[in-house]
Parts: structure tokens; sequence; C-alpha cells
């Protein structure tokens, strides 16, 4: 089967739709109506690009269990490749707005930002769900026995790890005021990067304190390890807030942006 995209560009080009676009400034009744093809061409690249957003879920439904980190990762990278399909059907749909249409141009514009946007989002859920399966986090049971038998930098860990966890259903509680979804996400990655500031700062602090274990070599890529980790989750939530401030400024935009079309329309 071929890309959406090449299938597309074949279409135009059988049509003539392609030239006969960049023609329009002639005005002629057959670029008028080669331009309603192409736009009709343009409409139902668009279309076809979010079927294959809809059936992302599906696809991965056969070869994964639900809910398991394979099909989680299955789903984003599908998600990732209907976005790339759409933000090209966007740019081919704003490449054949009217010249003096800025309103046309503004929304295939912004369709496209929106889901680059949403690129980067499911990149970011690709980066956490490999980074739990790197370095998984030790459950309580396993805390509770380094608590026991631990060394200092052990307990130091497990104490830096349950005030996160602690200081995080707090933070649950404060962000679920929210009723808007994503000023609920922007609440969570907030505070997550706040959380996790805090933590990164704790273990650095017990990195110092290496040189009093008997081990200072072993002590250190223990908590290294935990430390890189810890930087790499604070890096996410960062990249995670930019997302949702994007999301905010791009849905504030949609809504002006119909507004407008909305008063243009009354005018006619």
């Amino acid at each position: 089967m071929k890309p959406i995209l090449e299938s597309y560009l074949d279409y135009l080009n059988e049509q003539g739709t392609l030239s006969a676009v960049k023609g329009f400034a002639k005005s002629s009744a057959k670029d008028s109506l080669l331009f309603t093809a192409g736009i009709a061409a343009a409409t139902l690249a668009w279309k076809a690009a979010k079927t294959l957003m809809s059936q992302a879920t599906r696809k991965c439904g056969g070869g994964f269990k639900t809910s398991t980190p394979g099909f989680k990762l299955c789903v984003s990278r599908e998600r990732i490749k209907a976005y790339q399909e759409m933000i090209v059907a966007a740019k081919k749909r704003e490449s054949i707005c009217k010249s003096e249409d800025e309103m046309c141009k503004e929304k295939w514009n912004l369709e496209s930002r929106k889901l680059n946007n949403r690129i980067l989002a499911e990149k970011n859920k690709i980066k956490e769900i490999l980074g739990e399966q790197v370095n998984p986090l030790l459950t309580a049971a396993k805390w509770t026995g380094a608590m026991v038998i631990g060394t200092f930098i052990d307990k130091g860990i497990f104490l830096a790890n349950r005030t996160f966890q602690s200081a995080f259903s707090q933070a649950l509680r404060k962000c679920g005021t929210y009723k808007d979804n994503t000023q609920h996400k922007l609440c969570m990655a907030q505070q997550k990067s706040f959380l996790l500031s805090k933590k990164l700062n704790s273990l650095n602090k017990l990195l110092l304190k290496c040189g009093q274990s008997k081990d200072s070599a072993k002590c250190e890529e223990k908590l290294q390890k935990n430390i890189d980790k810890t930087n790499r989750d604070l890096q996410i939530q960062k990249d995670n807030v930019v997302v949702y401030k994007n999301d905010i400024e791009n849905e504030k935009r949609e809504a002006e942006l119909r507004a407008a079309m909305k008063m243009q329309a009354a005018r006619k």
C-alpha cells in the first residue's frame, strides 16, 4: 500500500491540480475547477491520515496485551506516524489556500503546530516507558529490606524516594482542582518537575557522603544510577511542561480563530 502522501501527490499529478493551483491567479474557469479538485484531494488526504490515527490502538491490540509497556510503546509509535501524515496533509492544504484567505492559512498552520506538539508528547511517553523498563523503581518490600540490611546510602535513597512519593500524593490532590484536562496535565508536570528537582538535590548531597563508605566506588556507582534516572525523569517532565503550555496556547488561538471565522460568515 502506498503511503498517504505518495498516493495524494500521484492524484494531484494525474489531475494536473498541482500546476493549476500555482496558476490560480489567472482565475480561468478551468483553473477554478482544478483548484476545487485540489482542495478535495487535500481534504481526502487529511481524513485518511486521521483514520490512521483512530486505528493506532486497534492495530497494536493484536500483538500486545493492553496496558503493557509493549502495547503503550506500539500505540505511541503508531500515533507519531499518523501525526506525521496529518502534518503533511495539513501543510498541503495550507499551500492551496487562496493568497488573500489569511484565516484558511492560519487554520491549517495551527493544525500543523498542534500536531507537532502531539508528536513531542508521544515521544515523551516513549521516554518514560523506556526509562521505567531500564530503571524500574524498587518495590516497597525491597526498599523495606534495604532499610533493614542496607547501608546509609540505601537508606538515604529510600528516604528520597519516599519523600517524593508522599509529596506527589499531595500534588495529585492539588492538581485535582483543575477541571480542564490540559491544565490538569500541566499542573502535574510542573509538580513533578519541582519534586524531582528536590529529590535530585537530596541524591547529590548523598553523593558527597560516599567518602564515608567502606566502598566509596560502589557507593558512587549506586547513587549515580539513581541520579541519572532522576535527571532523565526531570527532563521529561520539563519537556511535558513545554508541551502542555503549547497546547493551552494553541487551544486559545483555535478558539479565537473559530470566533473570527464565525463573525466572517455572519457578514456574508
